[in-house]
């Protein structure tokens, strides 16, 4: 049954005065019942409390579904929108990790207006270079240095470990036992 229907159908129950279990519901050329006249009539149908029970229960659920359909959608579509808008900001100024050094260079570009200013700073990157190569060596060889000094101080310490399980092992056997 469609909700609309159900609605209806609900809807007309609570308005037609009388009994609960009476409900008055118009029939199109589909529906007749075999003593109807052709067309649209009144014709009264009986519920019992508990299809009426279950009839409300469907509309609720379906209601329920239809808000939450509607919830997920509205939720969906503006995240689409939100989407759409940081995609179009993306476009128009896009973002990268080396954003700072496009806009050193483009400094640069502006700053720099003759030949010598270029090899100016061709230079000074050139120095940079180095220095960076430098500092990168240094920090290896200090790795190395350590990781080497490591090794050799854990191999030091099993060596000392072992020296030492040894000497108990010696003290044990020597040792004197009380006698009882």
């Amino acid at each position: 049954m469609s909700l609309e229907r159900k609605k209806s159908e609900l809807n007309s129950r609570e308005n037609v005065s009388g009994s609960n279990d009476c409900l008055l519901q118009k029939r199109s050329s589909k529906h007749r019942d075999s003593g109807a006249k052709k067309g649209d009539q009144m014709v009264p149908r009986m519920f019992s409390g508990e299809e009426i029970e279950m009839l409300r229960s469907e509309l609720e659920n379906e209601t329920k579904n239809r808000n939450e359909a509607q919830r997920k959608y509205s939720e969906l579509h503006h995240k689409m929108e939100t989407f759409m808008q940081q995609a179009d900001e993306a476009k128009k100024n896009p973002e990268s990790k080396y954003d700072n050094l496009i806009y050193k260079q483009n400094c640069v570009n502006d700053t720099v207006a003759s030949q010598n200013e270029i090899l100016k700073e061709i230079k000074r990157f050139e120095r940079m270079q180095i220095d960076l190569k430098s500092n990168l060596d240094r920090l290896q060889y200090k790795i190395d240095h350590e990781a080497k000094e490591y090794y050799n101080l854990a191999d030091q310490f099993q060596k000392l470990q072992i020296e030492l399980y040894h000497l108990q092992n010696l003290n044990d056997k020597h040792s004197t036992k009380p006698v009882w």
